[in-house]
């Protein structure tokens, strides 16, 4: 069995996790941390790589680069139904990669999550901008390493926790693995992925805010799971870390708020995923995911996305009209040769069988250009009836709350709430609760500086969360021939 180093450099720090001897075992063989400084160029670095790596022969070892979330581009596609050979195309010209500059598609991938003919395909395009990868690609070349797969370190969250084959018993499983102000989390209908993002938070070290958030995260994802795969008969969820007094404490409070079962999934007892020799204080969760793509890619598992080897459009298929036209030609070639005689006697003939295959031929033309029509303008007619859900979310987002929770700008009493969403067709419908009747103005003042048009009911008090004593309604319709409605006052 092959050895495998994986690498990760997020700009401030440069790591290597070598697995691949013991992978039945589910263990990793070394954990090295190589100090970089922020003047450090791309041969600097390669230089301290290739040092540091010298004792496990990389030159026989397959090398694998695990890179940051904060490097790449991460774009939520929803997509009209199409076969499965037809999506690839699709989400390239939806997504406006553009491969000119080699060719291919190198630095750019996308991980389908649902949908098929029949259903919308739900998409995550992955792509990495050409100064980052032209950097990865120096430091490697200063290294002397030849690159066999760049995977997005995300996705080794849903491959370590496979290994410890967690819930694959459940038709729907739900894994949170927090780290530092961050948190990564998935989702499985059978044992496919079928979510995974990433949510953002003040900080891991208060549990309790902690819980709150992760708790409201994993309702909204559950609900969400149980409309999309309705009739399920059971669903769970797990906390992933290499702390297992705060995994399990934080499994406790999330399952008194939470009808969801909640499970603590902690590596140090669970398994022997990182062995006596690399269980060190290093060994913390920001080694999991390396440890996931390491021990997959030795026991020789393709990853969900890879951005040096990304799906390709498929080939372009040859028309009916090109064969029967070589084969015509083909034909009238033998004949011609085998008796010319005979041909002139029956040129008449052969044009007219000439003029009816040509005519066959524009015929089935005509009709595979009708029904290219006809799938156009399906794909019109969804496009123009739907609005971009993920888009204006985010969008939204940043309107009701601009700035983030740390943020030095951030202002309490302008603070926002969004307690209730609902989408129907091109409109948005939202209850949000304030601290201050001020605060009104500037959310209004946000709401209305976008594409959409906005219409805000009464403002009436609040009960809960406590602390934030109004209540607004409003809605956003993103159908421009929509009439506008006159506004009512805010009860004074």
């Amino acid at each position: 069995m092959s050895q495998v180093i994986v690498l990760h450099w997020d700009k401030q720090s440069l790591r290597a996790v070598v697995a691949g001897r013991r992978v039945a075992y589910m263990e990793v063989d070394a954990v090295i941390d190589i100090p970089i400084e922020e003047t450090d160029d791309a041969k600097t670095i390669g230089h301290h790589l290739k040092t540091a790596l010298i004792p496990h022969r990389p030159s026989r070892a397959r090398i694998v680069l695990a890179i940051s979330r904060g490097l790449l581009q991460w774009k939520h596609l929803n997509l009209p139904p199409c076969p499965a050979e037809e999506l690839p195309d699709l989400v390239y010209m939806q997504a406006g990669f553009d491969t000119t500059r080699t060719g291919e598609a190198i630095g750019f991938d996308f991980l389908p999550l649902s949908g098929n003919e029949n259903t919308p395909h739900q998409i995550i395009a992955i792509s990495l901008q050409a100064d980052q990868l032209n950097l990865l690609q120096d430091i490697c070349e200063a290294a002397d390493l030849s690159i066999k797969r760049y995977i997005p370190l995300l996705l080794g969250w849903p491959a370590v926790a496979k290994r410890a084959t967690r819930g694959d018993d459940q038709p729907i499983a739900i894994f949170v693995a927090p780290f530092a102000k961050e948190a990564s989390i998935w989702a499985t209908h059978e044992g496919r992925l079928v979510l995974l993002r990433q949510l953002h938070f003040p900080s891991a070290d208060n549990l309790p805010e902690l819980g709150t958030i992760v708790s409201a995260e994993l309702r909204r994802t559950f609900h969400a799971l149980t409309q999309q795969y309705p009739g399920e008969g059971g669903a769970a969820a797990w906390i992933v870390g290499k702390k297992p007094n705060d995994v399990s404490q934080l499994a406790k409070m999330l399952n008194e708020q939470l009808d969801l079962e909640v499970q603590p999934m902690d590596f140090a007892a669970d398994s022997a995923l990182l062995s006596a020799k690399v269980s060190t204080e290093s060994a913390t969760s920001d080694i999991l995911p390396l440890a996931g793509i390491a021990l997959n890619e030795a026991a020789g598992n393709a990853p969900l996305v890879d951005l040096l080897h990304p799906r390709q459009r498929p080939a372009p298929r040859a028309g009916k009209r090109t064969y029967a036209l070589a084969a015509a030609a083909l034909v009238a070639l033998l004949a011609y040769g085998g008796s010319r005689g005979y041909a002139e006697l029956n040129a008449p003939i052969k044009k007219a069988d000439v003029a009816r295959a040509q005519i066959a031929l524009l015929t089935a033309s005509e009709e595979k250009l009708k029904a290219d029509e006809l799938f156009a303008e399906a794909i019109q007619t969804w496009q123009d009836s739907s609005v971009n859900v993920l888009g204006q979310l985010q969008e939204l987002s940043k309107k009701i709350r601009p700035s983030t929770l740390d943020a030095e700008q951030f202002d309490v009493e302008q603070d926002v709430v969004l307690k209730k969403l609902e989408i129907g067709g091109k409109r948005l419908d939202m209850e949000a609760a304030l601290r201050t009747y001020p605060a009104l103005a500037g959310l209004e003042a946000r709401l209305r500086d976008g594409t959409g048009r906005v219409k805000r009911a009464t403002a009436e008090e609040n009960e809960s969360p406590p602390d934030y004593l109004w209540l607004i309604r409003a809605s956003v319709d993103f159908n421009p021939e929509a009439e506008v409605d006159l506004e009512e006052k805010p009860k004074s």
